[in-house]
């Protein structure tokens, strides 16, 4: 019976680790997937901001159509009243009146483009409204997910705490039942006299079977209930919802890629390098950017996981890595075509290999 007790002990103790275990690894994995999501909001946020910007531009180069568009009515109107004064003045005015319909036809001509510059303002500009409705959809999105992973996170957390009290309660109760040894007795023989010979006396013999025997109590042994191991989760569930963040994050690494080709590759605003020794830095990370061109900065650094704090001269930038991205070499790329603060964006280099 001990033995029996002693191995339930043991299986306890045994039980009691490996639900801590599961249970560590399954905040551990759920705390990953919370970070993976708030960097995807923080891209995304930098995305919507990029489509608010262009809006304004777009909003700003249709009052300047506009603008121009009037300009060219009223311009118009003047070529015409020339030509009407031209042409009331008979022969005398033949070659005045030539000159204006040259000038009227080149006026209407210049209404007709700035009216077609227009129209292609404005179906850019319906673009990006629809394009930022999205954007500011798929954050409110992104919002609520970290908001149902933080609850899920406390709940799990809830539960492991509930669960390890119920195991070291358990644990207790199953110390409490082992009996303790009894001490061992030793018997003395008490010195007797000599006993005194008497004369025989025939005593009756009873039978064996008239003997009552006596009983023993039954010892049983104390049932525990054993508790059940941790579940460790749907496990397919989780690996579905990394894939599909790390595909996420795999398309805005090749946006801002493309962001980056495009800048290279358009209008050169400026080929001269506005800043020199420009570095990143944070409480891990310290590499130095290399100037692109056109306002490009490129930089690339191992990074540890967590939620970072990072300098780049005299602006401060929040940025998200994932537990799982430990170690990772990430891209950082810094844009300083714009006034007021730069923008800079992060990914992980293996995205794009």
């Amino acid at each position: 019976m001990g033995f029996k007790i002693l191995f339930g002990a043991v299986i306890g103790a045994l039980t009691l680790s490996f639900n801590t275990v599961l249970e560590a690894a399954d905040l551990s994995v759920e705390r990953d997937v919370l970070l993976r999501l708030q960097q995807v909001s923080e891209n995304q946020q930098l995305s919507l901001q990029d489509k608010e910007q262009s809006l304004l531009d777009f909003e700003r180069k249709l009052q300047t159509a506009q603008n121009d568009l009037a300009d060219a009515e009223r311009e118009l109107q003047e070529k015409e009243q020339e030509l009407a004064t031209a042409t009331a003045g008979g022969e005398a005015m033949a070659r005045q009146r030539k000159l204006a319909e040259h000038g009227v036809s080149m006026a209407k001509r210049g209404v007709k483009n700035r009216h077609k510059r227009i129209q292609r303002i404005e179906g850019k500009l319906t673009q990006e409204q629809d394009a930022l409705a999205k954007a500011r959809a798929q954050l409110t999105k992104s919002r609520s997910n970290i908001a149902k992973q933080e609850a899920k996170i406390a709940r799990l957390r809830d539960e492991a705490k509930n669960k390890a009290a119920q195991l070291a309660k358990a644990e207790q109760q199953r110390r409490q039942s082992i009996p303790e040894p009894k001490p061992q007795v030793q018997q003395t023989l008490a010195k007797t006299p000599a006993p005194v010979s008497k004369p025989a006396v025939e005593t009756p013999k009873l039978a064996q079977a008239d003997i009552p025997k006596q009983e023993q109590p039954k010892v049983e042994d104390p049932k525990i209930e054993e508790p059940k191991p941790a579940s460790p989760g749907n496990d397919q569930e989780t690996k579905d919802q990394m894939a599909a963040l790390d595909e996420l994050a795999r398309q805005q690494a090749q946006a801002e890629e493309k962001r980056l080709t495009e800048a290279l590759s358009g209008p050169e605003r400026s080929g001269r390098q506005l800043y020199r020794n420009l570095r990143i830095k944070s409480d891990t990370v310290d590499a130095g950017f290399e100037f692109l061109g056109n306002h490009q900065y490129r930089a690339e650094s191992a990074v540890t996981g967590g939620r970072h704090m990072f300098k780049v001269g005299s602006h401060h930038y929040r940025g998200t890595i994932p537990s799982s991205d430990e170690g990772q070499v990430y891209v950082f790329l810094y844009d300083t075509s714009r006034k007021g603060k730069p923008r800079l964006s992060m990914y992980r280099k293996s995205l794009l290999q």
